[in-house]
């Protein structure tokens, strides 16, 4: 388990097109021009490039090296922040609230964002079961989204 803690942030963000909450945005850019790949790296998040980008689901993605990018483009669902890098701890409260780039954690080789410090450490007291609270609140809180 990685975690990556940095100060509350207070992100206002919509979904990546109208009335679809596939993947949080901000103007348009997915997790605050953060390259997704880096989470998993030594090196932990890195902001992405302009000029080394890729629009999916609606989003654009950013990245530091054209490499992430590769990288993310054979597998963006596995590399891509779960719960549409919505905070994990809301959605597991079934609450759609954007995700802090800021505040990260990766279980089991995904990625979870949350939206301030405070989110983090409720998130951390029992991941597992608010792992699975969120994966069932999901695909019921994007449809509804959607409608």
């Amino acid at each position: 388990m990685t975690a990556g803690l940095a100060t509350s942030l207070s992100v206002v963000g919509t979904p990546a097109q109208a009335g679809r909450a596939m993947f949080c945005t901000i103007e348009g850019l997915a997790i605050d021009g953060y390259d997704p790949v880096s989470y998993f790296s030594t090196q932990g998040p890195r902001r992405g490039r302009r000029d080394i980008s890729v629009m999916w689901k609606g989003a654009i993605w950013r990245f530091a090296t054209p490499k992430h990018r590769d990288m993310f483009e054979l597998n963006p669902w596995a590399l891509a922040p779960r719960y549409g890098a919505y905070c994990a701890y809301a959605m597991s409260q079934g609450i759609l609230v954007p995700g802090s780039p800021r505040v990260w954690h990766l279980v089991n080789g995904r990625l979870y964002l949350t939206q301030d410090v405070e989110a983090h450490e409720r998130w951390r007291k029992d991941m597992v079961s608010h792992i699975a609270k969120a994966d069932v609140n999901w695909p019921a809180i994007l449809l509804t989204e959607r409608s």
